[in-house]
């Protein structure tokens, strides 16, 4: 089968910070040492220009091993002055890592056999709370979205 057409986001990663409004993806104080986790969902429909829509069908990003890739990123690198992380900053940094750019805090880079995220991915990121916040890459950024269910 051949790969599902994808459409870049090429600014959808860069202009998140401003595009949810919603406070509740803001996950509050953050203490050094801790980490944020981030699954990766990939949209498998075939025309997903709109972003992410409850039931599309999405499949999990793996690891060379075969294991669900969970990427880590150190709290300090997020933290605003007031101590705070913000989870688009923390989904923003996945977006860079997927077009190529470094690796995360435990040098873990993007599988190189997959294209970087685009519009209709969802970023699921794990504060060291334990919340997590689902986030679709929409064409104008980031969208909290419910989880999804439909993995393939």
């Amino acid at each position: 089968m051949p790969p599902v057409p994808r459409e870049p986001i090429a600014t959808a990663c860069a202009d998140a910070a401003s595009t949810v409004p919603d406070p509740a993806v803001e996950s509050g104080p953050a203490a050094a040492g801790e980490d944020y986790t981030v699954a990766v969902s990939l949209n498998q429909e075939p025309y997903n220009i709109g972003g992410y829509h409850t039931g599309n069908t999405m499949a999990e990003v793996v690891a060379a091993d075969g294991r669900p890739l969970r990427l880590i990123f150190h709290a300090e690198r997020f933290t605003d002055d007031c101590g705070n992380v913000d989870v688009r900053d923390v989904a923003d940094a996945v977006c860079f890592l997927s077009d190529g750019h470094g690796e995360d805090d435990h040098r873990q880079e993007w599988p190189a056999v997959l294209q970087p995220l685009s519009v209709g991915d969802v970023v699921a990121v794990t504060a060291p709370s334990g919340k997590t916040v689902h986030l679709g890459i929409g064409p104008g950024g980031f969208t909290r979205v419910r989880t999804h269910a439909r993995l393939v």
